[in-house]
């Protein structure tokens, strides 16, 4: 089984995949970009490669998990599919620029539930702050500690 790292993105609403571009080819990883067939654009950057999957329901996030392997570093603000790629080994980060760990995630996941709770009984919850240049940077420089951890092992 080959170990090398890849980066692998949960593409149809990220707001950082330039940043990923960036740090993929600049360490000569591969990046693989997950997106629905409603997202296609004839035109694809070539630092990366890219995965077309159905429109349908959790298509994307499904195709993603099943090419995952332990050696891989996620970017997606799914907390669902980062709960299934934490128990994959796989070293999985959000936009934001946090980690997601066993510590963490179960909060995450209560907050998301408690959040739908709140929306489907017509409530009103904070949607979320908008991305920043700190933020931007705070990402990336996450993602590069993680490449160089990844590529040490």
């Amino acid at each position: 089984m080959n170990n090398t790292p890849r980066i692998l993105v949960d593409n149809d609403a990220c707001p950082v995949k330039e940043k990923i571009l960036k740090i993929g080819s600049y360490y000569g990883l591969e990046v693989v970009m997950f997106s629905s067939i409603a997202h296609y654009t004839p035109k694809q950057d070539a630092r990366a490669r890219w995965v077309f999957v159905d429109a349908s329901y959790q298509n994307v996030d499904m195709a993603l998990f099943n090419q995952a392997r332990s050696s891989d570093i996620v970017v997606t603000q799914d907390y669902g599919l980062a709960a299934l790629l934490l128990d994959k080994s796989c070293r999985v980060l959000h936009h934001k620029g946090f980690l997601y760990t066993k510590e963490n995630i179960e909060e995450l996941l209560l907050i998301r539930h408690l959040s739908g709770k709140i929306r489907r009984a017509s409530g009103k919850v904070k949607g979320p702050k908008p991305m920043t240049v700190a933020v931007r940077e705070r990402f990336e420089s996450l993602l590069e500690k993680v490449v160089q951890e990844s590529l040490q092992e």
